[in-house]
């Protein structure tokens, strides 16, 4: 009867050597040993092949740096384009309120031309009509 063998990923080379060291060790135990600790490798690590390495994050944060730097240029963009739209708005306002003042200022004076006139009807007929 063959036994399990308690292998720790911590010290599983020296326990491989150890056991496998051991006199009177047939093929069968040995193969059983060696499948063990590869079992216990797969178990206890990552596997290679979905692991990031340093050139693929050095890669990857390039892209990033320069998504980044992309993105920011588009905000300036977008910035000065908003900044010369303000302005654009600012000099329709002032040119509106430009035009109201003038045309304040004519209403102004049709009304006060009307008063005056009216103030002027009402005195002669203050002093031509008789009372």
């Amino acid at each position: 009867m063959q036994t399990q063998h308690y292998l720790d990923p911590k010290h599983l080379g020296i326990q491989v050597y150890d056991l496998l060291s051991r006199p009177n060790m047939d093929e069968r135990e040995r193969a059983k040993i060696i499948a063990e600790a590869l079992e216990t490798v797969q178990q206890n690590y990552p596997d290679l092949a979905y692991t990031a390495t340093k050139r693929d994050l050095s890669e990857t944060e390039l892209r990033l740096i320069d998504k980044i730097e992309m993105t920011r240029g588009e905000i300036k963009e977008n910035e000065l384009r908003l900044m010369g739209e303000i302005e654009k708005t600012r000099l329709e306002i002032k040119d509106v309120e430009l035009k109201l003042t003038k045309e304040m200022g004519k209403q102004t004076m049709r009304t006060v031309s009307y008063l005056t006139a009216i103030m002027a009807l009402f005195y002669a007929i203050m002093r031509f009509v008789p009372a």
